[in-house]
């Protein structure tokens, strides 16, 4: 088989490859946006416990994680509806 050949077979198989990986991508960010556009719309009723408790420095890393995964939510949720 020429080099050419085998080459060529590579290229259709990269650009293949590159087509099934961004098809994958694009099939994927609806549902993620979705399932961050609606955490950051439900993570913030996860602070009403914390509130009605009173928040005290036990309950920091709980305050931490929960700011920080609703951060997470509203930048994966952002786009969510916009396309």
């Amino acid at each position: 088989m020429p080099p050419s050949t085998g080459q060529s077979k590579s290229s259709r198989l990269g650009e293949s490859l590159s087509r099934t990986a961004s098809s994958l991508s694009a099939d994927l960010a609806t549902p993620l946006r979705a399932v961050g556009f609606y955490a950051a719309i439900g993570l913030p009723f996860g602070y009403l416990p914390l509130l009605a408790d009173g928040v005290g420095p036990a309950d920091a890393p709980v305050v931490g994680v929960l700011l920080a995964a609703n951060a997470l939510a509203l930048v994966v949720g952002h786009r969510y509806g916009d396309e």
